[in-house]
């Protein structure tokens, strides 16, 4: 089952919730009842009416101190969700809520991707530097310390040289996976980003 998140102040992500709230149209909707039987002032929940696409619902989000997470998909009338049905809830409640007023704000949204790898994207040979680099570094300092930083810069390169295009999500999502801290996967992202602009300028003028 996929994940989303979007990180933001507090402020940002309330602001989002009350654009998702105004812009929500059937059979979507943000639920009062919800999040009252909830009883948690962190939870904000939206539910969703049955069609002929999926059943009612209802979409539980989080809020987290750099944003806010989706923490379930339950079901109104039946007794479980399919993976598939799950994650087919998640993907429209995604694009008709979410994106928007992500968008709107300038939020960044963070999605698990189906099933695939960093190794399917850019080779296991580049896959085994991030790997290396995680399984020695020390996450309370990301690339800060020379060494890490060494094995951190050879994934960057090997990356560039590669040609291929890594999707930063995917590249979150697997750091994630290698039990990098939210906040330092997200700042190892922004590094990946600066380093591939950097490097794509060094070829332009090289």
């Amino acid at each position: 089952m996929r994940d989303l998140e979007v990180r933001g102040t507090r402020a940002q992500v309330d602001a989002l919730v009350d654009h998702m709230t105004q812009a929500a149209k059937a059979p979507w909707a943000r639920s009062a009842e919800g999040e009252a039987n909830i009883g948690d002032d962190s939870y904000r929940v939206f539910s969703r009416e049955a069609d002929g696409s999926l059943p009612a619902l209802g979409a539980a989000l989080h809020l987290e101190p750099e944003g806010i997470q989706i923490v379930n998909i339950v079901p109104r009338d039946v007794g479980n969700l399919s993976t598939g049905v799950y994650n087919a809830a998640l993907q429209e409640f995604l694009e008709q809520l979410v994106q928007p007023a992500a968008a709107a704000l300038s939020l960044s949204v963070v999605t698990s991707l189906p099933r695939t790898s960093l190794a399917a994207e850019v080779g296991p040979e580049i896959a085994r530097l991030l790997v290396q680099f995680s399984g020695a570094a020390n996450q309370s300092s990301g690339s800060s310390h020379p060494a890490d930083f060494k094995r951190w810069a050879a994934f960057l390169v090997a990356v560039h040289r590669s040609g291929k295009r890594l999707d930063t999500d995917l590249l979150y999502a697997t750091l994630r996976e290698q039990e990098w801290p939210k906040e330092k996967a997200s700042d190892l992202v922004s590094e990946f980003e600066f380093a591939r602009e950097l490097l794509n300028v060094a070829d332009e003028v090289s």
